[in-house]
């Protein structure tokens, strides 16, 4: 608590108002209310249901000047709509920051970029008034009552100053363990036995910047594999983003195809939408060619493996409890969709120049490539099948 009011010292005063939002099971819902408390800012709180429904408004309407919001939700945010946000302080953290936050709310100077895994109550590391020319990717200092530690990964060697490791932190805030999962919490929370001090392996990797700041390089689990490649997922999003910015919000995971065997890149795309679409979520036909923009987007950012198999559209990016993106669902969406559906949604989709594909002619190739990919597979596939031979062969470099 002592941190918090360090950090935000100067930047509230009688009238201020913080937004009771988080679910009162996420950590963030402590400092929203008892910290606010401590130092006489009015808690204000809604029906969640009304909040997301008209955000900006019900900012406005309840005269907010604190809030702590993810990522997810504070791009849909801009200090124009919600002047009363610009005289106070605006947390993101749960999720990476992303740069277009910074591109509008950083001449605001009230940005600040909050680290903390709900496993080291209430938070770790934070980044204070963000400038519009800072990193999205760093998270600040570590708080005075935090420990922290960078290793090599699921080990106990420490890094060298400005290396990439896994961040282990160390303290009081450190919680005991996960209920009625003894193996889970022994992986976890080990207590070193070269620096005798118990801790809380995050799973994220980070390094030490010049001036002893974070910078957060993503989880160790969100660095996935796709046929022997190594990627990250958070840039094929960025990517997007930069390239079609008319798409509203974007989530890429990383999909098993049962039918094909193999995994899949998808990226989910929302776009901006009469009022009466509906929102459950569906995937939507691509009238407006999002997707193709995406891809043409991904094709001139990123290398030829890191661009998406699939572009499907939305009506709403699902998010969960705490306001994370619900991966399960997108995956489980897409599990639901057959080959036949896959290759509708693509024919509907325009060219990124705006022009429509004979449908016939499209449907033929994406059919044609499609059984390429599902007989042949790609070439790292390919390559560990020697013919005549139902074993791989290991591939030797």
């Amino acid at each position: 608590m002592m941190a918090f009011q360090e950090l935000f010292k100067g930047h509230w005063e009688a009238g201020s108002r913080w937004l009771q939002f988080a679910a009162l099971h996420f950590d963030v819902s402590v400092l929203e209310q008892y910290w606010s408390w401590s130092v006489g800012i009015t808690v204000v709180s809604a029906p969640r249901e009304l909040i997301l429904d008209d955000l900006a408004g019900a900012i406005n309407e309840l005269g907010i000047t604190h809030i702590d919001l993810t990522p997810s939700l504070a791009r849909l945010t801009h200090p124009d709509d919600v002047p009363s946000l610009c005289r106070g302080v605006f947390i993101t953290g749960g999720e990476q920051l992303q740069q277009e936050i910074l591109d509008n709310w950083g001449p605001m100077a009230v940005i600040y970029n909050a680290y903390g895994p709900t496993e080291a109550t209430i938070g770790v590391t934070m980044y204070q008034r963000v400038p519009v020319n800072g990193r999205p990717s760093n998270i600040g200092r570590q708080f005075p009552n935090v420990g922290s530690y960078v290793f090599h990964p699921m080990t106990e060697i420490p890094v060298l100053r400005g290396g990439v490791g896994e961040l282990c932190v160390s303290g009081k805030l450190v919680g005991k363990g996960y209920l009625n999962r003894p193996e889970l919490t022994e992986d976890r929370f080990p207590t070193l036995a070269g620096f005798g001090e118990r801790v809380y392996r995050t799973g994220d990797l980070v390094r030490i910047l010049h001036d002893g700041c974070f910078e957060f390089l993503g989880r160790a689990d969100d660095q996935v594999k796709l046929r022997g490649q190594r990627l990250e997922i958070g840039e094929i999003n960025h990517a997007i983003r930069a390239g079609a910015p008319d798409i509203h919000d974007v989530a890429t995971t990383l999909v098993r195809r049962e039918t094909a065997g193999k995994d899949v890149l998808v990226s989910f795309l929302v776009t901006k939408q009469p009022p009466d679409v509906p929102q459950d979520l569906s995937v939507l036909p691509d009238v407006d060619g999002a997707g193709a923009r995406a891809r043409a987007a991904c094709l001139e950012r990123l290398p030829a493996y890191m661009v998406p198999t699939y572009f499907l559209r939305l009506p709403r990016i699902p998010l969960s409890p705490n306001n994370k993106v619900e991966a399960k669902e997108l995956k489980a969406l897409f599990a639901g969709l057959s080959h036949e559906e896959l290759m509708k949604l693509a024919a509907a989709t325009p060219s990124a120049h705006g022009s429509r594909l004979d449908k016939d002619a499209f449907e033929k190739v994406v059919r044609t490539v499609s059984e390429f990919c599902n007989v042949s597979g790609d070439k790292i596939t390919q390559s560990t099948k020697p013919k005549g031979s139902g074993q791989p062969r290991p591939l030797c470099y």
